[in-house]
């Protein structure tokens, strides 16, 4: 899909701003939550968890910038584990910046610990301050916690809501220091509701009050009225923002192509082809590793889902060489699943690892665009693999049954 349009720029994803944001009917369920803290009952946090793309670090900053300063007697903090993009953090906010990650990432067990304290004394400490309970030079991380803590317990009027971003996705070290040093404290005060946003598998806490008694909340795309005013406004702002939209008439092939997906929507907009928005999607994977990633994810995309028994034969399909399908599957686990799963962009669901349903989706109409001889070659593979399977039951067994009609649908994709 490609659209002329005027003064070409190149599609970007702008920064958040709170006029850009379009409304998402989950706010009224966090807010029917917030009403009930005071209660004298200690509210369950709240999980998001969403696909990368679907809006968790916007509608994160929109809470904590807008709609909860609406509330009476109530005050929030924002911790964002995964910098926002073009943004500095404001009163009562600290995003943890790609520097302090990447200390992290090539952190040894040696000074992952010295590593995470200065962190978390930069976080506490920026909180700390905003907050007024600064006290002394050079307070330690305990002190600064105990500082933070207690502002908050001794509020007992005041509503808290403590929002952590991009949670499961961040190092699990880092999320087991501040546990210990502020949510695990905090998810036992009655006047505190945690909200925690994150993709991908979620952290096994150690309190049971953030482990098990969470509520999960779904975090859906973009209505088609959403997505439409989503383009309206950046079409109304375009100067502003450094966009230029495609015509007006082309929207609603847009909202079709992006199924209400708030970023890949916006660079459709902007006349973007699904690789810009696989790349965009993408940036989370470490550079040495991205293109690989990529490489597997297109040979896997054609299955709804798939086991380990799938990698082998379709990245060999893919490339059209026999390497992958010789090697021992152990070297296969690690050279390709685990480094799937790292990005958060796959997990595990009923039985089979399943990508990130709207990555899938434009990897998909990728492939049978831009790809179609490999795309061919993937389909006629998995046809051919579910019915070898298939062959190994009875013919008449639910079995034999099950793989054959799995068979058919792969078929019909390579039509």
């Amino acid at each position: 899909m490609t659209i002329e349009i005027p003064n070409k720029i190149t599609p970007r994803i702008p920064p958040y701003q709170a006029k850009a944001f379009c409304d998402r009917p989950i706010i009224k369920e966090i807010l029917s939550t917030v009403e009930r803290i005071g209660s004298g009952v200690i509210q369950p946090p709240i999980i998001i968890q969403a696909e990368r793309g679907s809006g968790k670090t916007w509608l994160s900053l929109h809470l904590h910038r807008v709609i909860l300063k609406l509330e009476s007697h109530t005050k929030s903090l924002l911790l964002c584990l995964s910098e926002p993009l073009d943004l500095e953090p404001e009163e009562n906010e600290w995003f943890l910046s790609q520097e302090q990650n990447q200390e992290i990432l090539q952190a040894g067990d040696e000074n992952i610990n010295s590593i995470l304290e200065t962190i978390l004394q930069n976080a506490l400490g920026k909180l700390a301050k905003d907050l007024e309970v600064w006290q002394g030079q050079s307070p330690s991380v305990g002190e600064l916690s105990a500082w933070i803590l207690n502002k908050i317990q001794s509020s007992p009027n005041d509503r808290w809501i403590i929002i952590v971003d991009s949670a499961f996705e961040a190092n699990w070290k880092l999320l087991a220091a501040l546990e210990a040093r502020l949510l695990g404290a905090l998810a036992t005060m009655t006047n505190v509701l945690i909200l925690i946003t994150g993709r991908g598998k979620p952290y096994p806490w150690q309190s049971p009050y953030l482990r098990t008694q969470a509520r999960q909340i779904e975090l859906i795309n973009l209505s088609k009225e959403q997505a439409y005013n989503q383009i309206n406004y950046y079409k109304n702002h375009q100067k502003e923002l450094g966009v230029a939209m495609i015509p007006e008439v082309k929207w609603a092939t847009i909202i079709s192509e992006s199924d209400g997906h708030p970023l890949a929507n916006i660079l459709l907009a902007q006349n973007a082809d699904f690789n810009t928005v696989i790349d965009y999607l993408l940036e989370i994977v470490n550079k040495p590793d991205r293109a690989l990633v990529r490489q597997y994810l297109e040979a896997l995309c054609p299955l709804d889902n798939f086991i380990e028994d799938h990698i082998g034969p379709m990245l060999d399909a893919y490339s059209g060489e026999q390497c992958y399908e010789r090697m021992k599957r152990l070297d296969l686990r690690r050279q390709v699943l685990d480094k799937l799963i790292q990005t958060n962009l796959v997990h595990w669901q009923d039985g089979g690892y399943l990508i990130d349903t709207n990555l899938r989706s434009y990897l998909r109409r990728f492939m049978q665009l831009e790809k179609k001889e490999i795309w061919q070659r993937l389909t006629a593979k998995a046809y051919d693999l579910f019915i070898s399977w298939a062959k190994q039951f009875p013919q008449n067994s639910e079995d034999a049954r099950y793989y054959h009609k799995q068979a058919e649908q792969y078929s019909e994709r390579n039509l």
